[in-house]
């Protein structure tokens, strides 16, 4: 299954109002990597949990949605959650470049 990286700005006067995403975020089991980047296995490509995410998001927020790949491509420093942790989910789900 892909892995994908989903990344969003939302205004901070109403972040209050964003509980029904990161109840999405919990549904899809992702898992929260930085304030505001969630890594997400996700079946399908990522223009289609893009539209999922961004129904839940307000008119002037911001969305990138990217594929995460399990090799050299990808580098990272103090995430969220523990180096081992993310790693396993790239090894999990995240497919090879090969």
């Amino acid at each position: 299954m892909p892995l994908y990286l989903a990344s969003y700005d939302i205004q901070e006067k109403h972040h209050d109002e964003y509980q029904e995403l990161w109840d999405y975020f919990d549904q899809l089991k992702a898992v929260k990597i930085l304030y505001s980047e969630y890594a997400v296995p996700f079946p399908d490509g990522a223009m289609d949990l893009a539209k999922k995410i961004n129904n839940h998001l307000r008119p002037n927020d911001r969305l990138l949605v990217c594929e995460l790949f399990n090799g050299d491509p990808i580098a990272w420093s103090s995430l969220l959650i523990e180096t081992a942790a993310f790693q396993n989910l790239l090894t999990n789900y995240a497919r090879a470049l090969n």
